[in-house]
């Protein structure tokens, strides 16, 4: 018998706008991230490390560095949805991030 469930989510859409980008590896810290729920996360999307002229790259995937530092990568060459990020990307890191495309979803 078939039953026809319906779920609805929350989920903020990838601000990824190409499947086709390259990442490097790097160390996240406790200092980074924001507190959601009682852990500290920082957001897929941050600026890595930070969002000005020392700007390498943007962090893929949302990492908890409650309980210290933590491994992850950012993208070092991609597109990506500039309306989606957690946070805008500055005007001094904008120059620096040279492999970043950035693209507006409609």
């Amino acid at each position: 018998m078939y039953k026809s469930t319906t779920q609805n989510f929350s989920v903020r859409p990838g601000f990824l706008a190409a499947d086709h980008y390259t990442t490097q590896s790097c160390a996240v810290t406790n200092a980074m991230g924001a507190t959601v729920d009682g852990r500290k996360i920082v957001k897929g999307g941050t600026v890595f490390p930070a969002n000005d002229a020392t700007a390498v790259g943007i962090i893929v995937h949302d990492v908890d560095v409650t309980d210290g530092d933590a491994p992850a990568a950012y993208i070092d060459h991609g597109i990506v949805y500039s309306n989606r990020l957690p946070v805008a990307i500055s005007g001094t890191a904008l120059p620096v991030l040279k492999g970043i495309i950035l693209r507006t979803y409609k």
